[in-house]
């Protein structure tokens, strides 16, 4: 990381590009032989989420503390709303929906990303009756350009995040769920958790994680199982590569 003298002291500092529109942390990358690779790893750098396991109409999100401009924020967002379609209602300015708000089960998810500048909102769910909802937040450094994403829909006892052939840097892996039981939850092989919550055991609860494994190379992810106490079938796991 280069250092600059303020004075008084030799400080590291974090190199921007100009990309257009702002000034963005990029990573830096040395040429292995083979393959451009990231100087600066993928690094997580923060990450909130809530669990309302009380019903409400309204699910207002926070991002993490500390961010830079240029990193990259993921949500996962979650609501046990059995009104399909239209039922949730999104503020999402500065948002792309990475996975479109949609029906899985008796529940409704999405998931959303956005490069952090000063100023940006998180996301606002309003829903047209009272659910319990969850949302998992986590900002990466250094992220490659082009991330890779891909999601399964299932049921039964376990929820698995599919393989993608992603870049060299860092997977995460959201996992969302509704049941009444969870209260326990058997993690993918390998992985860190980042952050995430179980709801209560009563009545449909929403429950959502999100972990971290390190991509030593570029290649194919793997699949990744997260195993639950009860079967349901409303669930969804997706798989990010940076």
């Amino acid at each position: 990381m280069p250092k600059v003298w303020t004075g008084s002291a030799w400080l590291t500092k974090t190199p921007k590009v100009w990309t257009g529109s702002t000034w963005a942390v990029k990573p830096m990358k040395v040429w292995t032989g083979t393959t451009w690779k990231a100087a600066d790893p993928v690094t997580v750098v923060g990450s909130s989420y809530i669990n309302q396991v009380s019903a409400s109409t309204t699910m207002t999100m926070t991002l993490p503390s500390g961010l830079q401009t240029g990193d990259r924020l993921y949500i996962a967002a979650f609501s046990t709303d059995t009104n399909a379609g239209s039922a949730v209602t999104e503020s999402i300015t500065g948002w792309t929906a990475v996975t479109a708000k949609a029906d899985v089960g008796t529940a409704q998810r999405a998931l959303y990303t956005a490069l952090y500048t000063s100023g940006l909102a998180a996301p606002v769910w309003t829903l047209a009756a009272s659910r319990k909802s969850a949302y998992a937040c986590v900002a990466v450094r250094y992220a490659n350009a082009s991330p890779v994403v891909d999601l399964a829909n299932g049921g039964g006892l376990t929820s698995t995040a599919p393989t993608v052939t992603g870049p060299i840097g860092l997977t995460l892996r959201f996992y969302v769920r509704k049941d009444s039981l969870s209260g326990s939850v058997t993690a993918p092989s390998g992985s860190t958790l980042i952050t995430g919550a179980l709801g209560v055991a009563t009545g449909p609860s929403a429950h959502i994680l999100a972990y971290s494994i390190p991509q030593a190379t570029a290649g194919a992810t793997g699949t990744a199982v997260t195993t639950w106490p009860v079967t349901s079938t409303n669930s969804t796991a997706w798989t990010i590569a940076l």
